[in-house]
Order: structure tokens, then sequence, then C-alpha cells
């Protein structure tokens, strides 16, 4: 257990240590009232701490921006792409709720819940929630059949040509293809309906991306003539992950009529997880599970996809994962909470730094995602004794002057019988007595 002197050891430490910012408050009674204009004020290493409210999706392009909602705050956005970050910029995202949408329109860039690409920098996402635009084609059967919008779900998030991503504590799931089906259509014109392909609940490609206690859904694909199988839960090429207590599972596969052929099967679901070309999965204690067959025409599915569909090299770590919890957001003066938990005799030590970087550390598993070049003094938490978790609080007694807000990040260690294990990291923020 820490001590009291341990514990305000550790509050000192990181007003001296942690990084400063200015906060900017996003909030349906202002000063700013949506994103967009919040993100275009902000300048790097400021935190933009949002209200309750439904808000219009933004973009982030190459800023150093925490976007954190208040505590108690449920924050809705309609689709959000990070893109360009430079190697030394970082972008947070701390309990937001993001939909893709594809607005009427037949194209989106906020289709999926989340996009990144061409992110040299940190993207950390913790405790949100991204789910895929669901596809919005239709048949028009006037004057001839055409169809209309797009049938293609979007993804909870999508990965491309990114450097270090980290997700923990999240829900991505992928959106519902379209329904393309018109025994009018098929018959009179032969036009060929396959239903609108589900979304990925993450879809990356060779990016290093952990993922930590997260759940991950693909989405299920519309019904059609022919079959359009389900969305993978995580669908990677050439991969590059850290999987820690995932939970990935398939969508179901559409449903097909074909009643010129008689009995006709509906399509697989989706896999668990799907992974292809050379690459690498490092995974611990997760579980994955094969989306549901579609109903067909004359038949009924329900038959489940592999949960694990791979020609990449899959090492699976032994052992159990325990999460790390931190207050995420601290008034000055407040008291935070931080407590973990593990099996028992295991010895929980608690690491924070002002900074986030993720890389791999001989002989631990998970990944850790402190920046050593800014990691503070450990300190011993306790060892854990039976099913209980070991905890204390930590209070920030002021944060530097010219400033209303700083921010750091938390992580755990947990050694024991199995050798080490890295725990989730945390993000927290710490504001004056104004917000």
């Amino acid at each position: 257990m820490f001590t009291k002197a341990m514990s305000l050891a550790l509050g000192a430490s990181l007003v001296c240590a942690v990084a400063s910012a200015d906060v900017i408050v996003v909030s349906p009674l202002g000063p700013y009232t949506e994103f967009a204009p919040a993100i275009q004020a902000a300048t790097d290493g400021d935190i933009v701490l949002v209200k309750t409210g439904n808000y219009e999706g933004f973009t982030i392009t190459g800023k150093s921006i925490a976007v954190i909602a208040d505590v108690g705050a449920d924050v809705r956005v309609a689709g959000i792409v990070v893109q360009g970050l430079g190697p030394n910029k970082t972008v947070v995202l701390d309990r937001v709720h993001s939909a893709g949408t594809y607005a009427g329109s037949t194209s989106s860039p906020r289709k999926h819940g989340l996009e990144l690409k061409n992110c040299k920098g940190k993207v950390r996402l913790e405790e949100s929630s991204f789910r895929g635009a669901a596809g919005t084609a239709k048949i028009v059967e006037q004057s001839g059949c055409s169809v209309t919008g797009v049938a293609d779900a979007g993804a909870g998030v999508l990965i491309t040509n990114c450097s270090d991503v980290s997700l923990s504590r999240c829900e991505l799931v992928g959106g519902r293809g379209a329904d393309l089906w018109s025994v009018e259509c098929y018959i009179e014109d032969d036009l060929l309906l396959y239903g609108g392909k589900g979304g990925p609940g993450l879809s990356s490609d060779s990016s290093p991306v952990s993922v930590n206690h997260t759940i991950l859904e693909g989405g299920e694909s519309g019904e059609g003539a022919f079959q359009t199988p389900g969305a993978p839960g995580i669908l990677a090429t050439q991969p590059n992950l850290v999987l820690v207590d995932v939970i990935a599972r398939g969508g179901t596969g559409g449903e097909a009529y074909f009643p010129e052929y008689g009995s006709y099967p509906g399509a697989e679901g989706g896999s668990g997880i799907q992974l292809t070309g050379l690459g690498i999965a490092r995974i611990l204690d997760s579980v994955f599970e094969g989306g549901e067959q579609g109903d067909g025409w004359g038949t009924t599915g329900g038959a489940l996809a592999p949960p694990i569909t791979s020609t990449s090299t899959i090492v699976d770590w032994p052992g159990s994962a325990h999460p790390l919890g931190f207050t995420p957001v601290l008034r000055v003066g407040e008291n935070g909470l931080v407590s973990a938990d593990g099996e028992p005799g295991d010895l929980i030590v608690c690491l924070a730094a002002s900074t986030t970087k993720s890389s791999l550390v001989p002989d631990a598993k998970g990944t850790f995602c402190l920046d050593p070049s800014t990691l503070l003094e450990p300190v011993i938490l306790g060892t854990v004794v039976g099913s209980q978790p070991v905890s204390t609080s930590v209070t920030i007694r002021g944060i530097p002057p010219g400033t209303t807000g700083l921010e750091f990040y938390v992580q755990g260690a947990r050694l024991g019988a199995t050798g080490a294990t890295l725990t989730t990291w945390n993000h927290v923020t710490v504001l004056d007595g104004s917000f």
C-alpha cells in the first residue's frame, strides 16, 4: 500500500515534471460551441475540455492536442479525423464517443468513427467508443433499376501510415452494410445485387498499434441476392499489433436471396481477427469469436466463422492481464485514486511520465507507453493479497504559474510468478479551480 509520504511525494514530483497546458472549453453554452473553431484556436500542448453535448465531426491536422471529456460528461461526435502529426506531436482522445456518418453524400471523410492517417507522432485513445457509419445505398426502381448511395459501411477505427497508436479501454464497432435486394431489379435488369460490406471494428496496415482492455466488433453485412461475408473484428495487413485483454468478434454474414436456384446459403460471418501478409501479433489474455453465418434462401444460418484467420506470425503470451486505474480528470486539491489488481503475490509498481512513447520491453508482456526520457521515480503500490486490489489516493496541490492545466501518463507493472506484465496506461488531466 502507498504510504501518505509516498503519495504526497508523487504529487509534488508531477507538478514539477509534467507538461503544462492551456485549457479551451467546448460546450453548448460556449465559449466554443463546436470543435472546429476550438481546434483552430488551440496551439500545441493545449487541452480541449468538453462538456456534455452532441457535436459536429472535426479534423485535427498536425497539432498536439488532448481532447478530454469533463467529469461525468457525455460527449458525442459525428466522426473524427486525425492526420499529419509530426514525430514530436501527440493527440489524445479521452472519453469521447464518435460515430461516423455519410450525411447523405456518396462519400465522406468521416464515414469511420475515427480515421488516423499519416501520423508520425503518437495517438492515444482512452475510454472512448468509435462506430463506423452504416451503408446508405438504396435501390431505385423508376425507369429501370439503379443504386444510389454507398453500400459499404465505415470502420470503427481506420489506421493508415501511422507510427505509434495505442488504445486503452475502448469500444470499436464497424457499421452495417446496406441491404440491396429487389426481385424486380434482379430478374428484369439482371442487376447483380451484393449486400453492402460491414465495416471492421479496427482496420490497420503495418502501423504499430497496441490495443488494451478493448472490445471490437465487425459490422454485419447487408442483405442481397449474393453473399457478402461479415466483417472481422480486427482486420490488419502486414500487422504490427500488441493485443492485451481484447475481445474481438466478427460480424454476421449478409442474408442471401436467390429464388431462381432454390436453396441458397447466406454468407459466412467475419473472423474475430483477420491477419494477412508478413507481420506479427503479440497477444495476451484475449478472446476472438467468429461471426454467425447469415440466413439464406430456403436455409438458416448460424454457423460460426473461424475465430482467427491468419497468414502472419502470432505470439501468444502466457498469463493474465489486469488494468491499472487512475482518476482521469482532477481539479487542483482534489484526491485522485490509483488502483490495480493482479494475481495473488504480484508486486504492483506505479510509474508516471509527462510524455508518452510506445516500446516493447525485453522479458515483459504488453506495451510500455511511457516515455523513458520523462519518467519519474517508480513508486511501489503494494502486493496483491487474495482478490483485493491495491490502491491509494494522490493529490495534486498546484500547477505551474501562468497555466490552467497539466497532463501526464501513468502505467503499472506487475511483477509475479510469470514474470513482468505491463498494465494499461492512463492519461490524467489536472485543471485549476476556474474550470
